[in-house]
């Protein structure tokens, strides 16, 4: 469990963050309550209502630490141990790799991107002075700041769905672990045909059953085997940080024209935030230009519809 001190600032941004998973409480003292997956977060107050207490509980609990960019200073733990946890990144394969992961599925907004990035002992001395990891634990700013310099020097390859290509799936009957599957099998074979080692370690930051995803890609050309399937496999190996960085960085460009050509700032997720900003987009644009922007199987497009 992490126990953080924070102000009204922050409390607000937290709640703001998570209100779509926010469950209800009797605790006259509890101001918020959610549960992601199955970790908790919790913000207490003083009887003034002028003090306030994080607690992040659960397996992901450093991940939503970075995510909310908090400082470890403001950490009530004194355990050395979990301090040092939250800022430092140990991977369990440095041996050359190919990584994969995606950006966008959690997203009402915008397009899905699916990266698979190679990495290798010449790439370890930039690597860690950028102080690359998971993009999850690294602000967006801090994204847009490191990955434009290691664009040319890294071999990777992106596929990007935008909104209306995926919907037309979504109509076909596909899922999204089928999409998954087969953009990242795509991204996969096109990086490793473009490697001229042999490449012995191909991993997959897991998300669906090893089993459901080569039966999703079975009737593919080209089928990639011998894949190492790993559950925040972006924490465990380079390859899969790189990729959910460079992932992350086009998909925070892709919003960014997005942003340009309507004139707005599109919020991430599908919270209420983001109910409420689809709702003043359609009366502006309509259902249809809505549509050619958003997925329209997320409950999210069924309320307003």
């Amino acid at each position: 469990m992490l126990k953080i001190k924070i102000d009204e600032e922050i409390k607000n941004k937290i709640i703001e963050k998570y209100s779509s998973y926010q469950l209800t409480s009797k605790n006259i003292y509890l101001d918020f309550y959610a549960l992601i997956n199955d970790t908790k977060i919790q913000i207490y107050s003083n009887a003034k209502k002028n003090d306030f207490k994080l607690l992040i509980d659960g397996e992901d609990e450093l991940k939503i630490f970075n995510d909310l960019n908090l400082s470890k200073e403001n950490l009530i733990n004194e355990d050395k141990k979990i301090r040092e946890s939250t800022t430092t990144t140990t991977f369990l394969n440095l041996e050359p790799q190919i990584g994969s992961d995606e950006v966008g599925f959690g997203d009402f907004f915008g397009p899905i991107v699916v990266v698979a990035a190679y990495y290798d002992e010449n790439f370890k001395e930039l690597f860690d002075e950028l102080k690359f990891k998971d993009s999850k634990k690294l602000t967006d700013k801090k994204i847009l700041e490191i990955v434009p310099k290691i664009l040319d020097k890294v071999k990777y390859s992106c596929l990007v769905v935008d909104d209306i290509k995926l919907n037309e799936l979504i109509n076909k009957k596909m899922n999204f672990n089928q999409i998954k599957s087969i953009l990242h099998n795509t991204c996969l074979n096109n990086l490793y045909n473009k490697i001229d080692e042999k490449v012995n370690y191909i991993f997959i930051d897991k998300f669906n059953d090893e089993k459901k995803y080569y039966e999703y890609i079975k009737d593919e050309k080209n089928e990639l085997k011998n894949i190492t399937f790993e559950i925040h496999g972006e924490e465990k190996f380079p390859s899969v940080a790189l990729a959910s960085c460079i992932a992350r960085y086009v998909f925070l460009e892709k919003m960014e024209i997005l942003n340009k050509k309507y004139n707005v700032k599109i919020p991430f997720g599908a919270s209420k935030i983001v109910d409420d900003f689809a709702l003043n987009f359609k009366n502006k644009y309509g259902l249809k230009e809505l549509q050619k922007i958003t997925k329209t199987n997320f409950k999210n497009f069924k309320k307003l519809t």
